[in-house]
């Protein structure tokens, strides 16, 4: 049976992300024909993007809360084969890697804190 909707319903809509992020306010979004821009607290992450020659970051150590840097060699899906440091393989699930984050420009009009280093 397909599940009846009703006002008020929290609904997750699959799109992809068309931009890299480059400023904070704005993230643009494909849904089948439309696209649209939200700001990235508004959104959630499914499944991330990977392609090969990338870095990442696994979970390492017995509690997992270490990282041990990859480097992604295929994917397929949501499956990510990955190679380690050591050379060492793996496949995992894309949602269990971290990507490298890249420093976003700030917003058109806002002032930049700089951080205060005492020497």
């Amino acid at each position: 049976m397909q599940q009846q909707f009703r006002k008020g319903d929290l609904v997750l809509v699959p799109g992809v992300v068309k931009y890299d992020q480059s400023k904070p306010e704005s993230v643009y979004v494909d849904v089948q024909y439309q696209g649209f821009a939200v700001t990235a607290d508004e959104l959630k992450l499914v499944r991330p993007f990977f392609a090969v020659g990338d870095e990442a970051w696994r979970p390492a150590g017995i509690d997992g809360k270490e990282l041990e840097k990859v480097t992604v060699l295929a994917v397929h899906d949501e499956m990510v084969w990955v190679r380690d440091e050591s050379g060492s393989f793996a496949s995992l699930k894309a949602v269990h890697l971290t990507r490298k984050l890249k420093p976003l420009e700030p917003e058109q009009g806002k002032a930049t804190e700089t951080p205060v280093v005492e020497a």
